[in-house]
C-alpha cells in the first residue's frame, strides 16, 4: 500500500489493523463517507455561531483525522475545539474551518486513489 501521500499517512491505521487490507479499506470507506458530513456540520455550526456544536463536531473528527494520519489537521482541529469550548478567538474559527475543509477534501481524494 502506498503511504507516500501529501496529506495522509496510513502507518498508524496499518499498525492498528495488523496489516489487514479489509480493515484498512473499511476504515477508509467510513472516513470518505462521514468526513464530508462532518465538514458540513462544522460550516453549519459556524454560520449559526453554535459553539457547542462546533466543539462537538471538531472533537468527533479528531480520532478519524489521527487514524488517517492527517497530521496537518491535528493541531487545527484541537485549536478549533478548544476555542469553541471557551467561545474565544471566534474571529479565527472561519479560517480554521476552511483549513479543515480544504485538507480533508484533499485527503479524501488521496484515499479514493487507494480504495
Amino acid at each position: 500500500m502506498e503511504n507516500k501521500k501529501k496529506y495522509i499517512d496510513l502507518t498508524y491505521l496499518t499498525e492498528l489493523s495488523n496489516g489487514s487490507e479489509e480493515f484498512i479499506d473499511k476504515m477508509i470507506g467510513i472516513f470518505i463517507e462521514q468526513a464530508p458530513e462532518a465538514i458540513g456540520n462544522l460550516e453549519t455550526h459556524l454560520q449559526s455561531k453554535n459553539w457547542q456544536g462546533l466543539k462537538a463536531t471538531a472533537h468527533k473528527m479528531k480520532s478519524s483525522i489521527s487514524i488517517m494520519g492527517i497530521t496537518e489537521l491535528e493541531a487545527v482541529v484541537t485549536e478549533l475545539e478548544a476555542n469553541s469550548e471557551k467561545e474565544i478567538n471566534s474571529e479565527k474559527a472561519p479560517e480554521l474551518v476552511k483549513k479543515i475543509k480544504e485538507v480533508t477534501e484533499a485527503a479524501i481524494e488521496e484515499l479514493k486513489v487507494i480504495k
